[in-house]
């Protein structure tokens, strides 16, 4: 088949020593870059999976003290319910004792409830405020997040180019 189709013969020729010498120490550059680019590469990896496990935690950490606020938030509803339901239903109860007694009462009632309302509007706008701050904050976090993101792309995309 070799005689069918080669209708000469290679000849091995001698490569230049220059040459040569020239071609192992490229050769030797460019697995040095190699490998050096593959450390950074797991380097950087390491650091964006840090940085990524440190945010993720951080949310954890800020997703419960949400809830955590939630159910405060929820309680208080509920309590500021109950206390509504349990002071009016103590004035009407109370429709045998004489005109003067019963306004006196309710005035009492009225001003306990007042008080309790106010207590609860105390707590409502403090649970708002924290919560408020705390959606800030996680804001930020995720903010500092993407902008370290595309600063990591970036570098990556110009150690490609």
């Amino acid at each position: 088949m070799k005689k069918k189709h080669a209708e000469h013969h290679v000849r091995k020729t001698d490569i230049d020593p220059d040459i040569y010498a020239e071609y192992i120490s490229q050769r030797k550059y460019l697995e040095k870059s190699v490998s050096m680019l593959k450390k950074h590469l797991q380097k950087d990896s390491e650091i964006h999976k840090q940085d990524n496990l440190r945010i993720m935690k951080d949310n954890v950490k800020l997703i419960k003290q949400i809830n955590t606020l939630r159910k405060g938030i929820k309680e208080i509803k509920l309590s500021a319910k109950g206390t509504e339901d349990n002071t009016y239903g103590g004035v009407r109860a109370q429709t045998a004792m004489p005109a003067f007694q019963r306004e006196n009462r309710d005035l009492e009632g009225v001003e306990a409830m007042i008080a309790e309302k106010k207590k609860i509007i105390g707590k409502k706008l403090f649970v708002e405020l924290l919560f408020n701050t705390l959606l800030e904050e996680q804001k930020k976090i995720l903010k500092q997040y993407n902008v370290k993101y595309q600063n990591y792309v970036a570098n990556h995309e110009e150690e490609k180019a």
